[in-house]
């Protein structure tokens, strides 16, 4: 996102506009932006401050510019790019008169070139967070990380005209709206009053693991999950929320180690005796699995069992019925045939954390398990 710069500014060209006998076309000096002016309102020449689109005003400037009987009135106190007669002008001119100087002495003290927006307390435009269904909300985090930076503040390049030379070798590169997200791991703080009883009985983390948009930090779901179905029209879906509508589906089997019995304490859900166990399910598993015709077979960790993930393109073609059918083949292996069947969408992502076991979510290669496989490295400090 752009940085908000409110300069004052030099007119150096005045064009008629093509549709208004009424109206003139105004430019600036070292920027490319046009903006519709009043018939002689400004001469080439002219300081004027030019205030661009995105800009928020605070109330003192928008009753002073924008009076009860003025024609033109702002929404929400933002500056937009308008169209004036068939022609967009970006932005707004300010003119320095004597009146605007009384409201804002220290603007006597200001020459071309210099920027005024905290002068005049004008604010760069952020918009709102979505009004998304609560399933797909993220949640803000109640305070932000001192050490998480912003890095991606690209500016427009019309504000710097001078900056690239005729002839000189560039570099261009595609900025996708609406796409850009951080990601960081960084030293935990302890700043809320939990995180400091957790670190005097030594249960906190030395590091967390942070997400967040352009501008906002999220509080991270600790249960990352991906559907494994896939859509025609996914667009659609997400306006909808109706996820019935796929064409085909992920083959997937959860080996759980709830579903054999093992002698472990009771306070313990899985011990690396059942997870050897049931590993050894797996590994048998995938080779039968494999004797069906399917080649694309892999086994991923999943904290607590094994997820045997089928990726042959004509696995997931399988109707339910087939499925069901496999599930039935499969019954000696201790799975949970709902999610093979087809009827749960939704797997856990590997390499995530299984926040029940704090226990990544890995790809195992290997004809051996080993109960060190998953183990976070804040848990290995």
């Amino acid at each position: 996102m752009s940085s908000l710069i409110v300069k004052i500014v030099k007119i150096n060209k005045i064009e008629k506009h093509p549709n208004a006998d009424r109206l003139q076309i105004a430019y600036m000096e070292d920027n490319d932006w046009s903006v519709v002016i009043g018939l002689n309102q400004f001469k080439v020449g002219n300081l004027a401050i030019y205030v661009p689109v995105d800009s928020l005003l605070d109330e003192k400037l928008e009753n002073y510019l924008f009076p009860l009987d003025s024609k033109i009135k702002l929404n929400n106190h933002r500056v937009r790019a308008i169209k004036i007669r068939s022609y967009i002008s970006v932005g707004m001119f300010v003119e320095l008169t004597q009146e605007l100087i009384s409201l804002y002495p220290e603007l006597s003290k200001k020459k071309s070139g210099e920027d005024v927006a905290s002068l005049l307390n004008i604010q760069k435009y952020e918009p709102p967070i979505r009004n998304l269904p609560k399933n797909m909300q993220g949640r803000i985090a109640k305070r932000n990380h001192s050490l998480f930076k912003k890095y991606t503040d690209i500016e427009n390049i019309k504000f710097f005209t001078n900056v690239i030379l005729i002839d000189e070798m560039v570099q261009i590169s595609e900025k996708c709206h609406g796409s850009n997200s951080r990601y960081a791991v960084l030293p935990t703080e302890t700043i809320s009053f939990w995180n400091k009883i957790k670190k005097f009985l030594r249960l906190l983390p030395k590091k967390e693991f942070l997400i967040g948009s352009h501008n906002i930090q999220l509080n991270i779901n600790k249960k990352l999950y991906y559907d494994r179905n896939i859509y025609k029209d996914y667009k659609k879906i997400l306006k909808t929320l109706k996820f019935n509508n796929y064409i085909s589906q992920e083959l997937a089997f959860d080996v759980d180690a709830d579903n054999i019995i093992c002698d472990h304490p009771k306070n313990k859900s899985v011990c690396k005796k059942c997870l050897n166990k049931i590993y050894k399910a797996a590994l048998k598993m995938k080779g039968e699995i494999n004797d069906l015709g399917f080649k694309k077979i892999e086994i991923v960790y999943s904290g607590r069992g094994f997820h045997v993930h089928v990726m042959d393109k004509k696995a997931s073609l399988l109707s339910v019925k087939e499925r069901s059918s496999l599930n039935k083949k499969f019954k000696k292996f201790p799975i949970d045939p709902w999610v093979s069947r087809g009827y749960i969408r939704l797997i856990r992502m590997p390499y995530s954390l299984n926040s029940l076991v704090s226990r990544k979510t890995m790809p195992i290669k290997t004809k051996k398990f080993s109960s060190k496989t998953g183990v976070p490295k804040f848990l290995k400090n």
